[in-house]
């Protein structure tokens, strides 16, 4: 059955989204890349900046939007604990975002998973459970979802993960760093 098409994110709601997770993220600092090197790969007057988002609370972007599918979850649902899918950058930005807002994470990470993104996983409190492979992982979390209660944050569906990653590209905007009219 195909699902309605979803629509468009509208600049309030990205502003309404990036004052909901302020106190859990960081305004990450942009770097415009300049150099020789770069400058001989490409065409004149090419410009290329870099939001840094590694120095994010969860080292990556992944936490904005974690935060923003979190707090959007009523208090009885965020009591039940969250699950998350995810090779890594998002089961840290779950397990962060459970750990700021005083709940559980469960997340099912793949077999082949980097040691030091399960250990900050564990650092961060969540639980984490290993698959043998992707489709296995989301199988899994799925069953947990169902089966403890918990609400599934998926690493890259849905409006609220949308618009917690949207939040971004605003900094980028308010920063003046992208030259381009602000939806006009």
């Amino acid at each position: 059955m195909d699902q309605p098409a979803t629509p468009a994110l509208s600049l309030a709601e990205i502003e309404q989204t990036r004052d909901m997770i302020a106190p859990y993220v960081v305004r990450t600092p942009v770097h415009d890349w300049r150099g020789r090197d770069i400058e001989a790969l490409l065409a004149p007057g090419t410009r290329v900046n870099l939001k840094l988002e590694l120095f994010q609370q969860s080292g990556t972007f992944k936490a904005r939007g974690a935060i923003s599918k979190m707090l959007r979850l009523s208090p009885e649902e965020l009591a039940r604990g969250v699950c998350a899918v995810s090779a890594g950058n998002h089961a840290i930005a779950t397990a962060y975002a459970a750990a700021a807002l005083g709940t559980s994470a469960k997340v099912v990470m793949m077999g082949s998973a980097n040691p030091a993104r399960v250990a900050a996983c564990r650092a961060l409190g969540a639980e984490v459970v290993t698959a043998p492979d992707g489709r296995t992982a989301f199988e899994m979390v799925e069953a947990i979802a169902r089966d403890e209660g918990r609400s599934f944050i998926h690493p890259f569906e849905g409006p609220y993960t949308a618009l917690g990653t949207a939040t971004l590209g605003m900094e980028w905007l308010d920063a003046g760093w992208l030259a381009v009219a602000r939806f006009a």
